[in-house]
């Protein structure tokens, strides 16, 4: 009987050291293995790699229109089928896992290994970061409650926040994907999080303003 488990990370960014140790990080759940692939596919580009290290040589350009998909099987024998597995796909919006094997232990702590390990990729804002149209929705509904509660206390504690988050939202998703690949190394991008919070800073002091002259002269 074959278990299988799936998990979606919504955050992480994965720079060149990083990627090296995830492929070491995902043979540390084989003791054995017949297969280690990596699949790019763009729509003018498609190619397989077997190692980290083939594919960051190759110097290939990774974008956020650039699919990843990364397997590892281990097969039994007579008949042959597949024992154990471990398959990732990445986009720019989640990396999904496919975990399967006979052993139900296996697929299960391989899942919280994995769903653990993973958060130290993830940024320190994420938790104000979601899809575009969560955002949009926050901006458009934010703007209809200050105004239909204006004059009353509810506009300022409910209608700012929403559009705060609304447009904070949207900005960094074009500025930051929520999942990042890059064959850069991390080093040369240290200072990316800094920027960003001062962004954010930033637009929330310009956006606070905005509607404290609106407040005053409405």
């Amino acid at each position: 009987m074959e278990f299988k488990e799936d998990l979606t990370i919504h955050h992480a960014k994965l720079y060149r050291e990083d990627l090296f140790l995830l492929e070491d990080f995902l043979k540390y759940f084989f003791s054995e293995y017949e297969t280690f692939e990596i699949e790019i596919n763009t729509k003018s580009y498609s190619d397989k790699f077997l190692s980290i290290k083939e594919m960051i040589e190759k110097n290939i350009e990774i974008t956020r229109k650039t699919n990843i998909h990364i397997s590892m099987f281990h097969f039994g024998k007579r008949p042959i089928h597949t024992l154990k597995s471990i398959s990732i796909d990445f986009n720019n919006s989640r990396i999904s896992f496919g975990i399967s094997d006979t052993d139900e232990i296996w697929v299960k702590g391989t899942k919280l290994k994995i769903n653990e390990y993973f958060k130290k990729y993830k940024p320190w804002y994420s938790f104000i970061q979601f899809d575009y149209f969560t955002h949009v929705m926050s901006v458009i509904w934010g703007i209809s409650v200050f105004f239909n509660l204006y004059k009353t206390v509810y506009s300022l504690i409910f209608g700012v926040p929403l559009f705060i988050f609304g447009v904070t939202g949207v900005i960094l998703n074009l500025i930051s994907p929520r999942i990042k690949i890059s064959l850069d190394n991390r080093e040369n991008k240290k200072n990316v999080s800094g920027k960003v919070g001062t962004i954010i800073g930033f637009l929330i002091g310009i956006i606070s303003c905005i509607f404290g002259v609106l407040s005053y002269f409405k």
